[in-house]
């Protein structure tokens, strides 16, 4: 899975001098940028956007200010997807589990097509000796007597 973070930032003080911002996936920068405080205006926030991987993800932002003071932020989550579960896979076209599903169900319908033509009778009910005893059964009563 691919993971996209973003980060709003807003920097209130004016004394603030300069300013990095480090997102990072595990181990890796997935974002470094500077800056100085003239970058930000007022309340209005900006947006860092990082794209990586699944796992832990860490934002670090320090504030420098002309006295020399430093001031650290640091916000770190963890982002993980559980795996999909057989009936989310069978549901997701496309997927191994999804096309098995539907060989399995062609194989299926085409074994009990199979087993229907072999059921079917290849001896027609109508044929000659039914219709002889039929005939025979019809001079049973005489149609010619009223009652």
């Amino acid at each position: 899975a691919e993971c996209a973070t973003s980060v709003d930032l807003s920097i209130l003080s004016q004394d603030v001098v300069t300013w990095p911002i480090v997102i990072s996936n595990g181990d890796i920068d997935a974002l470094v940028e500077n800056g100085d405080g003239a970058d930000f205006d007022g309340l209005q926030p900006r947006k860092f956007v990082a794209e990586g991987g699944v796992g832990t993800w860490t934002a670090t932002v320090e504030l420098n200010d002309a006295a020399g003071n430093r001031q650290r932020f640091v916000i770190s989550t963890d982002l993980n997807a559980a795996e999909a579960t057989i009936g989310e896979q069978l549901k997701t076209p496309g997927s191994l589990h999804n096309l098995s599903g539907l060989a399995l169900f062609a194989i299926l319908l085409s074994v009990l097509q199979s087993f229907r033509k072999r059921n079917e009778s290849r001896v027609d009910p109508w044929d000659g000796s039914n219709l002889e005893h039929i005939v025979q059964g019809d001079g049973l009563f005489d149609d010619d007597e009223v009652v």
